[in-house]
């Protein structure tokens, strides 16, 4: 058995070792004599914390020159009496042949042409120089096309900020046509106090063709102008207000099916306020930590008869949890009502970045010019399609469980397909929206008026969807009661109000993206449906 340590315990006091006695009679300039010149030239400095470049003037050109045999230690006492402005000389070191080589400098310039005229102050201190903004690129981006709809085009994004980062000017543009059908953008930000400042104006354009031929071209433009106010590292306030204006344009109208359509024009301002808190830990591409939350308030203020009114208050709040090495559990919950004659609408399924998106049979109310701007997606809700439920309420929960696949997976042969750290998701997504009528329609009647074969009320009824396939008798716009028979035409819509859907997912990086693969399966009254949904994304996960 070992025995203890304290049982060898000592009471006379030890003899101090010849290393101890050692550390008490000399001093660190004595062990060390680097500190002991660091001393000295502090000591003998001329001005200030200002150390002259011509010390180096009388320096030997070359590494040989400094190969000086080290002198006996000279005993006597300091001389305290020698001039402050004795340079200190750091040459009485002798280094061996391959850390010459090595080492050596050799001055081409005389330093004296870096000590410019009036460069300090009486006290010996750097003169102080006005700032002079410069400006230097951040960010740029460039990219072209050709398609067969607008021939050849391009788009380029350019970020500009000065040196303290004080200003930053950006500005973007795909020029396509002209002016009229082109995206533009360009932003200032004043970033040197507290309160971040940014002025903004922009201009988008959309074109579409409608069933009848029209050619509809929609722009919104614009000018804003916000702010950011941080009340500490965690949260903060973002608050301002937006200039906008929406024009439809044709250009050309045939005049087929009795469509009545003219150009119209619509402007209002937009003001919203938004108080955030993020206390999130960061991970590989989402929080693998923390919580994050944020409450906004928005609207349209009645300014007159033709502007949209309105006012929306969206709330959003996401927990995280770390369950070490790379494993996470995540939950988001989030709720907007929207109230007004012209209340916002939200509509739901499907998830932000779908590239092989689907929509369902259901139409989004689009008889106000402003729908165009306001209508916001409520999302991911996987498993469904874009659009299976809308209304200016609607409540989103989101659940996952993140955890890694494979990590560190090198490009290999195939530079073009980087695979880093591929991760996975299993997840379960419920929502509802309500507030509006979903009606359905195949046909209209002799007079243009939609037949509705099935309508979803406005009013929440808590009833869990169901996705129904059912045939329309073409003679009369309606559901076919009994056996369908040749020439029905095969529709789909949702019989509920609350979506529930579930699946897994892959998430990783490509070519520099954050790529998502997701594929949902719809939960309905009768249990997981049996044809999936596939998600191809681009974005990142709440």
């Amino acid at each position: 058995m070992i025995r203890s340590p304290f049982d060898r315990r000592m009471d006379r006091t030890l003899t101090r070792n010849a290393w101890a006695r050692e550390r008490d009679e000399t001093t660190p300039g004595d062990r060390v004599p680097a500190i002991r010149y660091v001393q000295e030239m502090i000591a003998n400095r001329e001005r200030g914390n200002m150390i002259t470049a011509r010390t180096l003037t009388d320096a030997p050109v070359t590494g040989h020159d400094r190969m000086i045999q080290v002198e006996p230690p000279d005993t006597a006492e300091a001389d305290t009496t020698r001039p402050r402005n004795e340079r200190v000389d750091f040459r009485n070191y002798q280094f061996g042949e391959a850390v010459v080589r090595d080492t050596t400098i050799t001055l081409r310039d005389d330093p004296r042409k870096f000590e410019p005229d009036d460069n300090l102050t009486e006290d010996g201190y750097y003169q102080p120089k006005r700032y002079r903004l410069q400006f230097s690129p951040d960010f740029s981006y460039a990219a072209g096309q050709l398609s067969t709809y607008y021939g050849t085009s391009a788009f380029a994004f350019v970020s500009l900020t000065d040196l303290f980062g004080d200003h930053e000017i950006s500005f973007g543009s795909n020029l396509v046509f002209d002016l009229r059908n082109s995206d533009y953008t360009f932003q200032y930000g004043y970033l040197r106090n507290r309160t971040n400042f940014f002025a903004s104006f922009f201009h988008q354009s959309q074109n579409f063709q409608t069933f009848f031929g029209e050619l509809l071209r929609f722009r919104t433009y614009g000018m804003s102008i916000d702010f950011q106010y941080p009340l500490n590292r965690y949260q903060r306030f973002d608050y301002g207000v937006s200039g906008i204006g929406i024009a439809r344009d044709f250009s050309s109208v045939r005049g087929v099916g009795n469509q009545q359509l003219s150009n119209e024009r619509s402007y209002f301002l937009y003001p919203q306020v938004t108080f955030t808190g993020d206390y999130t830990i960061p991970g590989f591409i989402t929080p693998r930590g923390g919580s994050r939350y944020s409450v906004r308030l928005s609207g349209s203020p009645p300014l007159g008869s033709q502007t949209p009114q309105f006012a929306t208050l969206l709330g959003d709040y996401r927990q995280y949890f770390d369950l070490g090495s790379g494993y996470s559990f995540a939950l988001r919950g989030s709720a907007a009502a929207s109230v007004g004659r012209d209340s916002q609408t939200f509509f739901m399924g499907g998830m932000l970045g779908w590239i092989n998106q689907r929509w369902s049979d259901a139409e989004i109310p689009f008889e106000r010019l402003t729908d165009t701007f306001f209508t916001q997606p409520a999302t991911p809700l996987r498993g469904h399609e874009f659009n299976s439920l809308f209304g200016d309420k609607f409540t989103l929960l989101n659940a996952e469980f993140r955890f890694p696949l494979f990590a560190a997976i090198l490009p290999g042969p195939v530079p073009i397909l980087p695979l880093y750290n591929i991760t996975a998701t299993a997840f379960v997504d419920a929502g509802t929206a309500w507030g509006f009528d979903i009606p359905y329609s195949r046909f209209t009647d002799q007079n243009n008026n939609p037949i509705v074969y099935f309508e979803n009320p406005s009013r929440f009824e808590g009833r869990l969807a169901d996705k129904r396939e059912e045939f329309l008798n073409p003679n009369t716009g309606l559901l076919r009661e009994g056996t369908p028979q040749d020439g029905d035409v095969p529709v789909t819509f949702v019989d509920g109000d609350i979506l529930v859907g579930a699946g897994f997912g892959l998430r990783t990086i490509l070519l520099g993206l954050p790529f998502r693969y997701d594929i949902g399966w719809p939960y309905q009254r009768s249990g997981f449906g049996s044809r999936p949904i596939h998600y191809f994304s681009i974005g990142i996960d709440f």
